[in-house]
């Protein structure tokens, strides 16, 4: 078993994965744990857990969990990766919003999102959907402790998780599962008709979130999700970033490499 291996302190959990800081019994090294838990009553389910497992043992990105040792018992698969797991952006988001009173700046985000949309290109370049971006799945790995109990974003890397439902998209072909967490699912997946673009939203409502406070709408009714509004003044180029993002029509909605190339990620704030 793992637990015998490691002194686990759960940091994220979800539907079918846990996040853990792990301590390594003996040398007192730390790690990061990802346990997936196995759903063998639903062999639905459990092919597309498959999928997302032998995805993670192929991705190599500097914003993406390095997965160093695999460890499979009768209930989970285990993945033993690099530390990083000090604070997801969730938690950071919130205590923020408790400390400031305000949503994140312009250059935080702008922070924040250079590097997901950077995993995400690389992702989408490997024709990999990662199908569940929220701020649940980003991770803030500080650089050192010091930094971690300043919360000292700017000296940190962000790391994108959460692939346990990840899957490949082969040229020309549109997904058909409907799969994501409902707050931050693109429209389309509602039609079963989707493809790599469902990444572009969930990053676009994880923007909104960040510099407003709120989900950019109020209803989880696919139907609602054509309307937006600011609630706070922002840049010309924050407005056209977010707008670029939850464009409604998935072939109108920028990609990765676009966002990539934003003027709100190349200007200098």
């Amino acid at each position: 078993m793992i637990d015998d291996e490691y002194i686990l302190e759960i940091k994220n959990n979800d539907s079918f994965s846990f996040t853990y800081k792990a301590i390594k019994k003996g040398n007192e090294t730390k790690y990061t744990i990802i346990r997936i838990m196995k759903n063998l009553d639903d062999e639905t389910i459990e092919k597309i857990l498959e999928q997302g497992r032998e995805i993670m043992k192929e991705l190599n990105h500097p914003n993406i969990p390095k997965v160093i040792d695999y460890k499979e018992d009768s209930k989970s698969h285990n993945y033993i990766c690099e530390y990083y797991s000090d604070q997801n952006i969730r938690n950071y988001f919130k205590d923020y919003m408790i400390e400031k009173n305000k949503p994140l700046s312009e250059d935080i985000v702008q922070f924040i999102m250079k590097q997901v949309v950077s995993a995400i290109k690389y992702l989408h370049d490997k024709k990999i959907v990662h199908r569940d971006i929220k701020p649940e799945n980003l991770f803030i790995k500080y650089n050192s402790e010091e930094d971690l109990l300043k919360k000292n974003i700017f000296n940190s890397k962000i790391i994108l998780e959460g692939f346990y439902i990840s899957t490949h998209l082969k040229k020309g072909d549109k997904l058909d599962i409907q799969a994501g967490t409902t707050n931050h699912m693109a429209p389309e997946i509602i039609n079963s008709e989707y493809n790599e673009k469902v990444d572009i939203w969930g990053l676009g409502v994880i923007c909104f979130e960040l510099l407003h406070g709120g989900l950019p709408y109020t209803s989880k009714r696919f139907n609602n999700r054509n309307k937006f509004e600011l609630k706070k003044p922002l840049s010309k180029e924050a407005i056209s970033f977010i707008d670029c993002m939850l464009e409604v029509d998935q072939n109108k909605r920028a990609s990765a490499f676009e966002l990539s190339k934003h003027a709100f990620l190349t200007k200098n704030i």
